[in-house]
């Protein structure tokens, strides 16, 4: 209880592999618990307002306990409004793949996360790009064409919010150390401004008519009392995920959490397999192939680091310029 319970300043003063795992777990079950209700809600936008206006509260119960939300400044709203947009993007694009396609062609193309995350980490954070790190992650890009061509179950429009969510993915993952990394706030605060800012542009969206809020409701109140379940933990495991990614995001590189999360993906997939076993009809030997490509781009990365791009990394760490608070 004391390990989890001790906080310092700005990120949890926990072992990266604890902290690793508590979002492995809020990972796997909000992929799961987000499938389930975009197959029985399919109002995505509706869906994330609501998770948006629920997780507030447990926000602001964390740190009436914890205490860690710094002094909010008119000067992070720029990297607050960045976050929000690219959450509700991805939250969005990643509930409309998850309607039409199974959990496990979700995990693989999230394998062209990493890949995308590496070549805008040289971009923007100037990160150096290994040439064997660029070789396994295009492994994994090969892994999930062949996952597409081998599922029975994927259409055009379910790959294409599954490889827009891949780009979302990675371009929220290098923003959002981009923003922890310059703007002085704690992860609860991140998480705060996340949810809270992602409010009105929701609003705003559906009011220029891009979602039914009024069939949004309608299906919400016609929903059983188990969807409302899912729900409801959705929207625990949303929040919690949150505090975690931005805690990571201050600590490690956007692309070291993106693999990590791959590799907890392997779990979601198997346990997607067993919750939806439809699932397991429409997967062909291209798929079973495709998905061990990507898996084994997971490994070339994780165990063949390059020392010259390490030696880049530690002389150019915590150079790059902050925005005065």
């Amino acid at each position: 209880a004391q390990l989890v319970a001790k906080w310092a300043g700005g990120p949890m003063e926990l072992g990266l592999a604890v902290i690793f795992g508590l979002h492995s777990v809020c990972s796997i079950c909000l992929t799961l618990l987000n499938k389930q209700l975009a197959e029985e809600i399919p109002f995505p936008l509706t869906i994330v307002l609501f998770q948006c206006l629920a997780s507030i509260p447990f926000t602001l119960i964390a740190n009436a306990r914890f205490n860690q939300i710094k002094t909010i400044r008119t000067s992070h709203l720029p990297g607050a409004l960045l976050i929000s947009v690219l959450f509700i993007s991805c939250l969005a694009s990643s509930l409309l793949g998850l309607k039409r396609v199974h959990v496990p062609m979700v995990v693989v193309g999230k394998n062209l996360g990493p890949f995308w995350t590496a070549l805008l980490e040289t971009v923007i954070l100037k990160a150096p790009l290994n040439p064997r790190t660029l070789f396994s992650l295009l492994i994994g890009v090969l892994g999930s064409t062949l996952y597409a061509m081998g599922d029975a179950n994927s259409d055009l429009e379910g790959l294409f919010w599954v490889g827009s969510n891949a780009l979302l993915v990675a371009f929220t993952s290098v923003s959002e150390k981009y923003v922890v990394r310059n703007v002085d706030q704690a992860a609860l605060g991140f998480s705060l401004y996340r949810n809270a800012v992602a409010i009105p542009l929701l609003w705003i969206l559906m009011t220029v008519g891009m979602e039914n809020f009024g069939g949004a409701l309608e299906a919400f109140s016609k929903a059983s009392s188990f969807c409302w379940s899912v729900f409801a933990a959705s929207t625990v495991f949303s929040a919690a995920a949150g505090l975690f990614i931005f805690t990571l995001q201050g600590r490690v590189s956007a692309t070291t959490t993106q693999i990590a999360s791959l590799c907890y993906k392997l779990a979601t997939t198997v346990l997607s397999l067993v919750v939806f076993p439809q699932a397991r009809k429409d997967l062909g030997w291209m798929a079973v192939l495709g998905y061990s490509l990507s898996t084994l781009s997971v490994a070339l990365y994780v165990f063949l680091p390059a020392l010259p791009a390490k030696r880049v990394a530690t002389k150019n760490a915590g150079q790059s310029p902050r925005i005065k608070p």
